[in-house]
């Protein structure tokens, strides 16, 4: 069955009924290279709280670079951009607050062993479902009316073809809903609303409202993991938990270090 823009936005608008009015305006393409890239692309000439979703992807990404390629409907592509006055360092962490909100949302759509790999990986078991990205822009050093633009990109494997083969095991919605499926509509609703409310719980309380609930969901806390550092080095290590500040706590060689999203990538071994 084809998936037309027009009728996915008329479908999204009706599933989000009144939350609609949350949003500073409701897209839907039919393909572009990245939901992310034209979101900063389109800077502070956009509304606040623009959400857009795309049918297709030719240049969808994930963390440190990676490509993020989906077939037409086939996974959910979406990206909210926010504007704050506020420094960056007071979003700190949002990603796992997001991805607790995310997770929430899926649950209520059917029996999901949901969980979340630090940073921003939803898994179903072990196998991966989607994954977020946060990306930000900073307004120009001589401009003050323009402040931080953070744009919050969501991936989510809705019905993956069988042959879909990555560098480790996925999962889609489908292969375990099955006919309760979510359209891409409804599902686009559901995560729109999840990600918007935890951008303002943020905002709010910071990433300790988020915290307990991630603490539930965490697939790494004790389990043995492989560090892949930025500049290619490996270690083993257990993983501990997440600190308050957002950080990995493992322990390496007896002695625990905290970890940065922005530094190492871990597997579990």
């Amino acid at each position: 069955m084809s998936i037309d823009a027009v009728a996915t936005r008329d479908d999204l608008l009706r599933a989000l009924g009144d939350a609609a009015g949350r949003f500073g305006s409701v897209e839907v393409v039919d393909t572009l290279d990245s939901t992310n890239t034209e979101l900063l692309r389109r800077g502070a000439e956009q509304p606040d709280r623009s959400l857009l979703v795309a049918l297709e992807q030719s240049a969808g990404r994930g963390r440190q670079g990676r490509e993020w390629q989906m077939p037409v409907g086939g996974q959910l592509a979406l990206s909210l951009a926010v504007s704050s006055q506020r420094p960056l360092s007071d979003w700190q962490g949002l990603p796992l607050g997001v991805g607790v909100a995310v997770a929430d949302a899926l649950h209520r759509l059917g029996p999901l062993d949901l969980r979340l790999k630090w940073p921003n990986d939803l898994l179903l078991g072990d196998a991966k479902l989607g994954g977020i990205l946060l990306e930000s822009r900073l307004p120009p050093a001589a401009s003050r009316e323009t402040g931080l633009l953070l744009v919050i990109g969501i991936g989510i494997n809705r019905e993956l073809p069988a042959a879909t083969s990555l560098d480790q095991p996925v999962a889609d919605l489908a292969g375990v809903l099955g006919e309760r499926t979510p359209s891409l509509a409804q599902l686009a609703a559901a995560v729109g609303e999840a990600v918007l409310e935890a951008v303002d719980r943020h905002a709010l309380e910071g990433l300790a409202a988020a915290l307990p609930r991630f603490q539930q969901l965490d697939a790494l806390r004790g389990r043995a993991i492989r560090i892949h550092d930025a500049n290619g080095g490996q270690r083993d290590g257990v993983a501990l938990g997440v600190a308050d500040d957002g950080s990995l706590r493992v322990r390496v060689d007896g002695v625990e270090q905290q970890l940065l999203s922005a530094d190492v990538s871990v597997r579990v071994n």
